[in-house]
């Protein structure tokens, strides 16, 4: 499971740098972590992990501008 913790990894990094230059809070690694175990199992598991992230960052933007 080696590749799974490293893609987790690379989709934390890149929603951190995305967080980072729209000034939004940080998901931690473990929230990717959950949307990719949601994710798991479905037919569109991509997109479902895509959702679930997007999903995490529009939260934070919602708490930042109250």
């Amino acid at each position: 499971m080696e590749w799974n913790k490293a893609e987790i990894g690379v989709v934390w990094a890149v929603a951190r740098d995305y967080a980072q230059k729209n000034g939004l809070r940080v998901p931690t690694l473990k929230e990717i972590e959950e949307t990719e175990v949601q994710a798991s199992g479905h037919c569109d598991y991509g997109t479902k992990w895509a959702f679930g992230v997007r999903d995490l960052l529009e939260r934070s933007k919602e708490h930042a501008t109250g």
